[in-house]
């Protein structure tokens, strides 16, 4: 009886392109890796998103951050939230991620809130918070 011979099977991992986060500590680095995970260009990934490759090249290497409606739409892209420039910790920060989430601008959850832009921006900012909007502001966010 003659021996049976197996296919072989290689199996190895491709290096990582120049440039690639291995850890992400924030936006930019969130969205370069997916995108060269999923082998996309910028103008590519501008596509799916919907903007301009400028925007994408100014995200990833300029660490600028997206407006809150684009943010909406990164974090889709992704599959999760990433680490943003706000401190999830205070009432301010969790009102952004809510805004983000939403894709609310600030207008709207000014509105909703019956407050001024400018009081919006400041708890946002964690600057200030009158004692009036933190229940307003906790009823919104649950």
């Amino acid at each position: 009886m003659l021996p049976t011979w197996k296919p072989l099977e290689i199996n190895f991992n491709r290096p990582k392109p120049k440039g690639y986060p291995f850890v992400i500590k924030n936006l930019a680095d969130a969205i370069k890796q997916k995108r060269m995970d999923e082998r996309l260009s910028k103008v590519k990934l501008a596509e799916i998103l919907d903007v301009h490759s400028v925007s994408i090249r100014k995200w990833e290497d300029d660490n600028i951050q997206p407006v809150p409606r684009m943010l909406k739409r990164i974090i889709n892209w992704l599959g999760y939230i990433p680490p943003l420039k706000v401190d999830k910790n205070t009432l301010g920060g969790q009102l952004y991620i809510f805004r983000v989430l939403h894709g609310y601008q600030q207008e709207e959850v000014a509105k909703m809130l019956r407050m001024d832009n400018w009081a919006l921006c400041k708890i946002e900012n964690n600057e200030y918070v009158e004692d009036v909007y933190i229940d307003k502001i906790r009823s919104l966010l649950i």
